[in-house]
């Protein structure tokens, strides 16, 4: 059945999916964020005593008296937030410089309007100071009354009478700090006098009680001694409320920093004001009125926190007051000597046990409370709750504890400043707020520092996910404690004072349960035998005490107190009675015992400053202190607390916002903050790539190099595992109520630098030679590595996409690399460089015949943009020096690598431009000039003349053109920028069959075959030749246009891989069959139809080679030129070695066989030239002359010469001397030559780079191949 679901239901169910939590399983590395924390606020500052009418009037009277006092309290707060921030206004009003000044009027007129909003809030201070003495020593008056000093005064009376002291020392302290608050009202009084504003007596009168009260220091506690002493007796209740701060302290009856620092602020100020000319402390030591041994111990902690950055020494109470001269040797607080409690470091020990015990317990409720999610809906009974109630207490004491050593090291530091000879970094010119911060802590104070505001941050982040659980558990203890204590605990009492009728202690109990009780049923039990002061019967009298989670108010709190002085000590002092305000605001005292937000404010220090410094730098500010030590020492226990000191900002923000309410901090906060995060983000995205980079760069580093360093005692170290992965899962980091993505943020940095990083890597390519392409290749393969590893941790871009964008190739048809390589081609590489066959690579001449190329120095960066750390590049580097001297095989195959076809095939256009350009200019004309000079007759002498005759015969002829002056200089030079082009060609050419070898089954041969654009070279890799071949035996494939001629690489000793080369002209049209005489052990041999023509099976390897630029077959000169360049270029042949072969046909040694042999010495070794010339060896001794190659290190340049003699003027009688000239020269020759006579039949396919090029000598026809070597039958021409 289907079920309808109205539009309206659909819609909600639409809504409903909002509330739906989608955690991301980020780690939480922060504390939790204040913008999204509400606190509710219970306390009723006793507004609803009037409603416990039936309690004893001292309770209400006192629950008035506290209620005014504490509204007192909260104003002198107000003035000391106004004196703290007191920022001068006097600094930046112009000032007036002399009488005469036409505008100074004005200039007063806007003083006195700037001013005097704030001189008058000054007024307000002075008349508030004076009305809190009065209010003070009234109530001290009062209590110390004769008839009042029988009775007693409640502790939270005491206590809040030390608050007005603690208040008073605070207000004096500030006033006297504040130097700018005198110059505002100076500057105030001068503009106002000036414009007559204070014309009446009671104006002037007041104005000059405000100058002589900011005048005078210690005014406010001069004033409060003077009206203080004229009271009797008011030492004992000074002794009192000093007691009581004593039994607090001792007792750690505190739960905030602030609480347990005011408690020794108060018993050092209230010692000073016990200790005048009246009273004496050290006698009512000896009456054992006060414990002054005990207060010494305390005062062994030297320095507490004053107000935001201003700090008091305690001993400076001791050291003022009135006898302390005489009494000095009793007090040791006040020798100079470091207190322990200030060394952090060997606190950690401690803290970090007490963090794991306590961070332990509260998983194993966390677990059962908050993630199953039974904490709220499961009934617990009194004893479960009280576990809950003490691991929320006992959690607020821990981090009140070490929120406190925090405050105390922070303070002693800014009291003791250090200096350049404590410290040998600190200059001798910094400032004294530098001295204090920036240059006063070691490393291990730094990370000790750190570690504790982290403990203190995470713990308030899991005691907060288990506040409703907390909350909970704390109301219905404190309930259950009241309760029972009122209507069980109290039974007793009142039964006895019922029986012995004393009315007083009875209306005492009957108002304190009146006052507490929450009876079952809404009234109390009128049979209750304790109310006749009778005995319970034997059963027992039950009275049902209800469990409810609900806390008492301030009002039920401080009545219950009073019992303990009734001596009744029950279940209220078992659970800290005196804590139970705080504890039921749980949420207000946890953010109170994390609060650290003092740790930015400096306004004590700015005023020291005398107006020059607006504001002090971030690397003076505690927050980024600590946060820029973790980021700069890269210590990987520390990284994942580098964002708890950011949270410094966060308690400042608030502070500065809730407590001070002062906008213009708040504006700073959140400048520093902008500042310093973006100084964060921009640190650590440098430090997570240099880390991947370094990383990359290890693993890529040649593992043998590596061990043969070690050998040597040089370590080349692994990057030290880092914990960024954390950092880089947080997605919504809290600061200042923004949530940020540092994800995000940093993956920008990171793209940019890795856009850097490929972009340094090509400019420093494009900085050196063509050589410096393999190091490019290795920066790439680095790159491509750190962009790999760095993706799994965020979405970078494509790392193609990134290489075209380095390499300006996105929209451009080729890039800086293609550019520079074929730059450094033309420029370097053509000119200056000797090919070497031996070695098969390209050394740069001793003499270079060009002018060094300008090229851009590379910039200055940091390692990491290389190849990751200074050890890796300097590794890197020595790798690379071994490439830094030749361009071989490696060069090439990096090219193909990273210039790809596209890029290839520009280069490769761009060069055939310059042969070109050289043959049609620079040979053309060269080649003319040689022609002109050229003998008109030369016959061939008598071969009776002998080697010498001969040779000295053709000097003699060619004295002309071997003497012309610019033979080596120019032509030579430019043959051979024309012959390194060809053999750049050719080498790229054999790279690219590496480079590009891709498998081919033999079934995917035919499609191969019939796709691929014959007759153009193509080049193939084959992995399984066999069925290679017995596939061309076996198929005709038919799809092939043209003959080709396959050889195969693998036949029986040769290493090579497998060259197809189309043997086909166009105007061939000869049909192409394949013989059927193939093994897997006997070499590939094709014939054509007429004749079976074997090849040479050992080889290595066989190659025959068409031009490699096919193209040019249109252009008969340069054709010509192209052909012949392998043998004019003054390098090492491509034949090299060469190897003894015959033909299956003949006799291996016999030259006047009918059949064609081929014959290699081993020594032409030792001929670095190939020659063309023509033997007269031949079956007939009447038959012309033929072709014959031998190796010969003598006469390239002359055969050079005639060749393009005859390629150019056939019909020139040079020309017809050509063969002759060449056929002689083969006489010349000291060493065995390689011969080939093309009379005999069939012609042998001969294993040489040359055999494409024999052909210049005869003229193609369209009946004949233009490669005679390899027709059926020699050409006909």
């Amino acid at each position: 059945m289907t079920t309808h679901v109205t539009l309206e239901d659909a819609l909600s169910n639409v809504d409903l999916l909002e509330e739906l939590p989608l955690p991301d399983q980020q780690p939480c590395i922060e504390p939790p964020p204040s913008s999204i924390m509400y606190q509710a606020n219970f306390d009723t500052n006793f507004e609803d005593r009037n409603a416990f009418v039936t309690g004893i009037a001292r309770y209400i009277e006192q629950a008035t008296v506290h209620s005014s006092m504490n509204e007192m309290l909260e104003e002198g707060h107000e003035y000391a937030v106004m004196l703290y921030t007191w920022r001068s206004c006097s600094r930046a009003i112009p000032q007036v410089k002399c009488n005469e000044q036409p505008n100074r009027v004005e200039i007063y007129e806007k003083t006195v309007e700037v001013l005097e909003p704030e001189v008058t809030k000054l007024m307000k201070f002075m008349y508030f100071q004076r009305k809190a003495i009065e209010r003070f020593c009234g109530e001290v008056k009062r209590l110390c009354h004769a008839e009042r000093r029988k009775d007693f005064v409640s502790e939270a009376y005491l206590l809040t009478l030390g608050k007005f002291i603690n208040m008073f020392a605070v207000l004096d302290e500030l006033k006297n700090m504040k130097c700018s608050v005198k110059n505002d009202h100076s500057a105030y009084k001068r503009a106002a006098q000036f414009l007559r504003k204070m014309a009446d007596p009671q104006s002037i009168q007041e104005s000059q009680n405000l100058s002589m009260f900011l005048a005078n220091h210690n005014r406010i506690t001069q004033c409060l001694q003077q009206q203080l002493e004229v009271i009797p007796g008011y030492e004992e209740l000074l002794a009192d409320i000093v007691n009581i701060s004593v039994d607090y302290y001792e007792n750690k009856m505190y739960l905030t920093p602030s609480e347990k620092h005011m408690l020794l602020k108060v018993m050092g100020f209230g010692l000073y004001l016990m200790d005048g000319n009246v009273s004496n402390i050290y006698k009512l030591d000896a009456k054992k009125r006060i414990n002054l041994g005990k207060i010494d111990k305390f005062f062994k902690l030297q320095v507490v926190p004053l107000f935001g950055d201003m700090q008091i020494e305690l001993s400076r109470y001791i050291e003022t007051s009135a006898h302390y001269e005489e009494n000095k040797s009793k007090w040791t607080c006040t020798q100079s000597s470091i207190s322990p409690q200030y060394n952090l470091c060997e606190q950690m020990v401690q803290i970090r046990d007490d963090h794991i015990r306590f961070i332990s317990e509260l998983a194993r409720y966390s677990n059962s409370e908050v993630v199953t999610g039974s904490g709220l809906d499961s009934h617990k009974s009194d004893e479960e709750y009280r576990e809950l109630f003490d691991l929320a207490l006992r959690g607020l004491q821990l981090l009140s504890k070490w929120s406190t050593h925090v405050m105390e090291v922070y303070s002693w530091k800014l009291v003791h400043p250090t200096d350049k000879f404590c410290n040998k970094d600190c200059p001798g010119t910094a400032e004294e707020y530098e001295r204090a911060t920036r240059y006063n802590y070691t490393s291990e104070e730094k990370f000790a520092l750190v570690e504790v505001i982290a403990m203190i941050k995470g713990l308030q982040v899991l005691m907060g996910r288990m506040e409703s659980v907390f909350n909970q558990a704390i109301r219905n203890t404190i309930y259950a404690a009241l309760q029972d204590f009122a209507q069980m605990t109290l039974r007793e009492p009142l039964r006895q004072a019922v029986r012995k009728k004393k009315n007083v202690l009875i209306s005492v109990l009957q108002a304190i349960r009146k006052t507490i009780c929450d009876w079952e049923g809404a009234r109390e039990p009128p049979n209750d035998p304790c109310l006749r002061g009778e005995k319970d019967p034997k059963g027992g009298f039950d009275i049902k005490v209800p469990r409810r989670a609900v806390g008492p108010s301030s009002t039920q709190v401080h009545q219950g107190r009073e019992e303990r002085v009734w001596g009744t000590g029950g279940p209220v002092h078992s659970i800290n009675a005196f804590l139970l305000q705080e504890l039921l605001t749980h949420s207000k005292a946890l953010q109170h015992c994390c609060d650290l937000s003092q740790l930015w404010f400096r306004e004590f220090f700015l005023e020291l400053t005398m107006g020059r410094r607006i504001q002090f730098p971030i690397e003076m500010s505690m927050p980024w202190i600590l946060t820029d030590h973790i980021l700069e020492t890269k210590e990987p226990s520390m990284m994942e607390y580098v964002l708890y000191p950011l949270d410094l900002y966060n308690d400042s923000g608030y502070y500065a916002l809730t407590k001070f309410k002062k906008q213009f901090l708040y504006d700073e906060i959140e400048a520093e903050v902008n500042l310093c995060f973006d100084q964060f983000v921009y640190k650590l995205a440098d430090q997570i790539f240099a880390y991947y980079k370094a990383m990359s760069g290890s693993v890529l580093l040649d593992k043998r190099f590596r061990a043969e360093c070690k050998n040597y005692g040089v370590i080349i170290p692994y990057p030290p595992s880092n914990r960024y992965e954390t950092l880089l899962k947080q997605r919504h980091v809290q600061l200042l109520g923004r949530s940020i993505d540092l994800n995000r943020l940093v993956t920008q940095r990171i793209s940019a630098a890795m856009y850097k990083s490929l972009d340094q890597a090509i400019s420093r390519f494009e900085s050196e030679d063509l050589t410096s392409i393999v190091e490019l290749e290795w920066l790439m393969d680095i790159n491509r590595l750190t962009h790999r590893l760095l993706s799994k941790h965020m979405t970078l871009d494509s790392f193609d996409a990134m290489f075209r964008e380095a390499n300006h190739n996105v929209s451009a048809p080729y890039g800086r690399i293609t550019l520079h390589v074929f730059w450094e081609l033309n420029f370097d590489f053509l000119p200056n460089y000797c090919y070497n066959g031996s070695t098969n690579r390209f050394v740069r001449t001793a003499i270079p015949f060009t002018q060094e190329p300008q090229r851009d120095k590379p910039a200055n960066v940091q390692p990491y943009y290389l190849y990751g750390s200074k050890p890796l590049n300097i590794a890197y580097s020595h790798i690379y020096s071994s490439y830094r001297n030749f361009v071989g095989p490696p060069h090439f195959k990096t090219i193909c690598r990273l210039l790809g076809y596209q890029g290839i095939a520009v280069v490769m256009e761009e060069l055939l431009k310059i042969v070109k350009s050289l043959l049609q200019g620079t040979i053309l004309q060269y080649v003319k000039t040689l022609i002109e000079v050229m003998p008109k007759i030369c016959r061939l002498p008598r071969h009776e003349y002998g080697s010498p005759g001969i040779l000295e015969f053709f000097h003699h002829q060619l004295k002309d053109i071997i003497e012309y002056a610019e033979l080596k200089t120019d032509v030579f030079q430019s043959l051979r920028e024309v012959g390194n082009a060809i053999l750049f060609c050719l080498l790229i050419e054999q790279a690219l069959v590496s480079h590009s070898s891709t498998p081919y089954s033999p079934l995917s041969l035919p499609l191969l075959c019939s796709v691929l654009p014959f007759p153009f070279p193509i080049l193939f890799c084959f992995t399984c030749i066999p069925s290679f071949l017995l596939l061309l035996s076996s198929s005709p494939l038919s799809p092939l246009p043209h003959p080709t001629l396959i050889t195969s690489p693998l036949s029986l000793l040769s290493p090579y891989p497998t060259l197809i080369t189309s043997l086909l002209s166009p105007l061939s049209p000869l049909p192409l069959s394949y013989s059927h005489h193939l093994s897997p052990l006997s070499p590939l041999a094709l014939s054509y139809s007429h004749h079976l023509s074997p090849l040479p099976s050992l080889s290595s390897p066989p190659i025959l080679l068409s031009s490699p630029l096919p193209s040019l077959s249109s252009r008969p000169i340069l054709l010509s030129i192209i052909s012949l360049l392998s043998l004019l270029s003054p390098l090492p042949s491509f034949s090299s070695p060469p190897i003894l072969l015959s033909s299956p046909l003949s006799s291996p040694l016999s030259l006047l066989s009918p059949y064609p042999t081929l014959i290699t010495s081993p020594l032409s070794l030792l001929s670095p030239y190939p020659t063309l010339i023509t033997s007269l060896l031949s079956p007939s001794l009447s038959s012309p002359p033929y072709p014959t190659l031998i190796t010969s290190p003598l006469i390239s340049p002359l055969v050079a010469l005639c060749l393009l003699i005859h390629q150019l003027s056939p019909s020139s009688p040079l020309s017809l001397l050509c063969p002759i000239l060449l056929s002689i020269t083969s006489l010349l020759s000291p060493y065995p030559t390689l011969i080939t006579s093309l009379l005999s039949s069939p012609p042998i396919l001969l294993s040489s780079p040359l055999s494409s090029h024999l052909p210049l000598f005869y003229s193609p026809s369209p009946l004949s191949s233009p490669l005679p070597l390899l027709a059926p039958y020699p050409s006909s021409s």
